[in-house]
């Protein structure tokens, strides 16, 4: 029954930290930022729960990698998390605009999503139950890959 903040300072952050995503002047984490990009003449703009991008100077995102959003409690969710998602996605990919791959993510409940935009293809995972080990391994695993790839 955590609510978003919570959830993310509770569960979201410990994880990154135990994956020990930050890397100094390469990846922070940034929480409660807007994206916004012009696509195809249309203004994109998303106010995304958790970025990890690269940092210009101490706190402000240059090139955003990934999205981690609307981290809804589940039932009477009133928005829909994988569009926002998807959303802050195709502006990083517009701000960006180095044909790099764009991660995300979103959680209802306690269900995770991953996906991955690559010029216009957009693949998303299977459900990943974050309370089941099994599964809460396989999304330290991703994150520990992202990271890697990241830092290549």
């Amino acid at each position: 029954m955590w609510n978003e903040e919570e959830l993310k300072m509770r569960l979201i952050i410990p994880i990154l930290q135990l994956v020990n995503i930050e890397q100094k002047d390469k990846i922070k984490v940034f929480l409660k930022r807007n994206i916004a990009a012009v696509i195809q003449k249309y203004r994109i703009s998303v106010d995304v729960g958790l970025m990890i991008a690269k940092p210009k100077g101490k706190n402000t995102p240059q090139i955003p990698y990934f999205f981690l959003q609307e981290l809804k409690k589940g039932k009477k969710s009133s928005n829909d998390p994988e569009a926002q998602m998807l959303a802050a996605m195709l502006a990083a990919q517009a701000q960006n605009n180095n044909g790099k791959p764009i991660f995300g993510g979103y959680m209802v409940g306690r269900n995770c999503f991953f996906s991955i935009l690559v010029d216009r293809n957009y693949i998303l995972s299977k459900q990943l139950d974050i309370t089941e080990t099994a599964d809460l391994e396989q999304v330290i695993a991703m994150l520990k890959k992202l990271k890697e790839m990241l830092l290549a």
